[in-house]
């Protein structure tokens, strides 16, 4: 829930609160003995309270719903037939929401320098800065970066390329649009989110 919508929860409820305090001190003030039914104005501040929750409700439905992508690193290791185990890095744009997202564009920039960067055959651009995707179903990825860790040092430690900066522009179901942005730094080691080892 956005922090606006709390702030104007909180500063609805306390003015509805308020308002009888208010009443009781004009009436005091002014020696006047006005006459109010507070008891159907808590009844009426009950029912929009119910009505705000719903409408609330709703709106996280919506949020859980909708498709959300987010930038991911994660590392895996394999062992080798030599014994010898061997780490991977993946850079990935994963949709971690609740539903499809269609016209998937991916922006990286500077971008990941071939032939590291994830690319359709036949690019011949010197460096992956742009994907495309027609659709992206929940839990489904787009690999931006897969390489050895010999191979993502190289990339991490080029004053070019340590920060990317990704920015996806898509679409839901509905044709509502959405658009996201993330800056990443490649050597910071907290943005690999999980570790994977294949037997």
């Amino acid at each position: 829930m956005h922090k606006r919508t709390v702030a104007i929860v909180l500063m609805a409820t306390t003015t509805f609160t308020m308002i009888p305090f208010f009443w009781q001190w004009i009436n005091c003030q002014y020696g006047r003995h006005l006459y109010a039914d507070w008891s159907a104005w808590w009844s009426f501040g009950t029912f929009l309270l119910a009505v705000i929750a719903a409408c609330l409700t709703w709106q996280e439905y919506h949020a859980a719903r909708r498709p959300r992508l987010m930038v991911k690193l994660t590392k895996s290791y394999r062992r080798l037939v030599t014994g010898e185990i061997a780490e991977s890095v993946h850079f990935f744009a994963e949709n971690i929401g609740g539903s499809v997202a269609v016209s998937v564009v991916v922006q990286v920039s500077p971008g990941i320098p071939w032939p590291l960067g994830s690319h359709p055959a036949g690019d011949v651009q010197e460096r992956m800065g742009t994907r495309k995707c027609s659709y992206l179903a929940p839990g489904d990825k787009i690999t931006l970066l897969g390489a050895d860790r010999g191979g993502f040092d190289a990339i991490a430690f080029d004053r070019k390329s340590p920060i990317q900066s990704v920015s996806f522009s898509y679409s839901d179901a509905g044709g509502h649009g959405y658009k996201e942005h993330y800056d990443i730094d490649l050597k910071d080691i907290a943005y690999i989110s999980e570790t994977k080892v294949d037997g």
